[in-house]
């Protein structure tokens, strides 16, 4: 049974209780602080605590009589009598019915005297009940924006309609609605949830091996998104950023949420979140299959970016994202592949900034991985995957360049298993097309995460520098070929890599890799029809500048560097 709020929590919620009450009845308000704040009262405990707070809703037979309707303009040559009789009166379109001979003719909706923009209710032919809540809820002023709200003569507006009225002016309530829209978007992700139990209070037991599989490519959208935003903000001109949030949601799913919140954190360009927010509530309003949660959580989210300074609104987003992460282990339960990738997102700018990981999420991670090599052990892909999560987490909370001797066996295993996949997969008769691009993203994948331990190493050990920093190169530009030759390469990951590895080949007077580099840029320059999720550079096989032996394209994975304790073997 749920417990009653204290006396705190109720003088936390009276200011938006107070707001709510002036347009909503008592019967909603208690339905939307119960369902979006998880505040639990009865109907009594609400009359109680607004009779002691003083607010009262005002009743029909006290509100002032309307003011007169304004006295007509005396006509003139130049002023019609029709068109003065426009002025001082609202036009009424009737819809013809059956029945309307048997009706009185609906009276003029008149001014009130709250409000310039309010309506009062027409006549109502039923006994009048002074119980009941009369006051329309519709505004004339209501933005084009949002859906009209519909007019009734009860005053009750349907929960699956946004009203910008709703918003509250409390940053912190506007948190909390954020993180329980997020959450309740993602409990429908778990199936079996028992009737009647609420999205917290029923942990999973599972491991969601079937959603994992699919989340890659249902986040593709999102992770392009992230890859702008938190890698090279500068990239994400408007149009695109329009275009690819309309895909986004025209393919919702529901980590997308979680997902967008974490981007949002990491990102630290004040406008290209305004304007990636600003995308959000448009788009919202316009999804094939509207989800009223996500449109809640989108003006919310808005409405927050705009009544607070960015340093604030920076410091809000830690705390939305930090408790996001305890609740998506509740959700989704501690056994879901899914609950490890979505915590590493939503841990990501804490783990960068501080230079410090997690150990409780890393053990909950290294926990899954046992699982993994246990339990699905022959599907190399999916533990390659898994690997990839851990070592893209823990690279990120150590120092650019360190050196971390577990980092390195993790990723010389994971490069192991994807380019024996890759092969697996090009040397299968009738393996799709997908498959082997698939394959090959996430051989790339493993090359850039060596390639990274293998220039560390090198700063270790300068006995076998020279060796090291070369192998990092060649495997950083297998990376970029890898990448710019599947569906899921986008131009500022590339420009990202590209850059890294120009420094590299300068440092090191590598000449012959810099030509190789540049021959890739011009193609991805010359493929002006480039499908929408199609490669960077559908032509990489045509590149063979390098020598026999040290190619990309056919020649990936060819030349493999044997290392014993993490130095290289003689």
């Amino acid at each position: 049974m749920p417990v009653p709020p204290t006396a705190e929590e109720w003088e936390s919620y009276r200011p938006l209780i107070a707001e709510l009450y002036t347009r909503r009845t008592l019967k909603d308000i208690r339905a939307q602080l119960k369902d979006v704040h998880g505040f639990h009262a009865t109907e009594r405990m609400y009359k109680g605590r607004l009779k002691s707070w003083g607010i009262e809703k005002n009743k029909r037979h006290n509100r002032r009589p309307p003011p007169p309707p304004p006295t007509p303009p005396k006509e003139s040559a130049r002023t019609p009598p029709s068109a003065v009789a426009c002025q001082s009166r609202p036009t009424i379109i009737t819809t013809p019915s059956d029945d309307c001979q048997h009706r009185k003719e609906p009276r003029a909706p008149q001014p009130s005297s709250q409000s310039p923009f309010a309506l009062t209710p027409v006549a109502s032919p039923y006994p009048r009940d002074d119980g009941l809540e009369t006051r329309s809820t519709t505004c004339i002023g209501t933005p084009q924006s949002f859906p009209p709200t519909p007019a009734t003569t009860l005053g009750y507006r349907s929960p699956n309609v946004y009203d910008p009225g709703d918003a509250s002016g409390d940053p912190e309530v506007l948190c909390k609605e954020i993180v329980n829209f997020a959450i309740s978007i993602l409990s429908n992700l778990v199936p079996g949830r028992p009737p009647g139990t609420g999205f917290e209070d029923w942990t999973p037991t599972d491991d969601h091996l079937a959603i994992y599989r699919t989340l890659q490519d249902k986040l593709k959208y999102e992770s392009q998104i992230r890859g702008c935003f938190v890698n090279n903000p500068l990239s994400a001109s408007i149009p695109d950023l329009r275009r690819d949030v309309k895909l986004l949601l025209d393919n919702f799913h529901e980590a997308v949420p979680i997902g967008i919140l974490s981007t949002i954190n990491q990102s630290l360009d004040h406008h290209a979140i305004q304007q990636l927010a600003s995308c959000l509530a448009t788009s919202s309003l316009e999804m094939p299959r509207p989800n009223y949660d996500f449109i809640r959580l989108a003006h919310s989210l808005r409405h927050l970016l705009a009544m607070t300074t960015f340093e604030s609104f920076q410091g809000l987003m830690d705390r939305i994202c930090e408790e996001l992460e305890g609740k998506v282990r509740k959700v989704l339960g501690q056994r879901s592949f899914v609950t490890v990738f979505l915590v590493f997102l939503l841990n990501s700018k804490k783990a960068k900034s501080k230079q410090q990981l997690d150990n409780q999420i890393l053990s909950m991670a290294m926990g899954r991985m046992s699982h993994v090599k246990a339990c699905y052990g022959h599907d190399a892909l999916l533990v390659v995957q898994f690997s990839q999560f851990i070592i893209g987490y823990r690279n990120l909370a150590k120092p650019e360049g360190q050196f971390d001797k577990d980092v390195l066996d993790m990723a010389e295993e994971c490069y192991n298993r994807s380019e024996q996949h890759l092969r697996e997969q090009e040397e299968t008769r009738g393996a799709s097309y997908a498959a082997i691009t698939d394959a090959k993203s996430h051989h790339g994948k493993s090359c850039s995460l060596l390639a990274d331990c293998r220039y560390s190493q090198g700063n270790e050990y300068a006995a076998h520098r020279a060796e090291l920093h070369d192998w990092s190169r060649r495997l950083l530009l297998m990376a970029i070929g890898c990448h710019v030759d599947g569906p899921m390469g986008t131009l500022p990951h590339y420009e990202r890599q590209k850059q890294k590895l120009e420094s590299w080949c300068h440092e090191a007077g590598d000449t012959a890799r810099l030509r190789q580099l540049k021959d890739i840029e011009e193609l991805i320059r010359g493929n002006e029809e480039r499908p929408r999720d199609g490669p960077l550079l559908p032509r990489l096989q045509a590149l063979v500048s390098e020598p026999p032996g040290q190619g990309l394209g056919s020649q990936i994975g060819t030349e493999k560097g044997q290392l014993v304790d993490g130095k290289p073997d003689r």
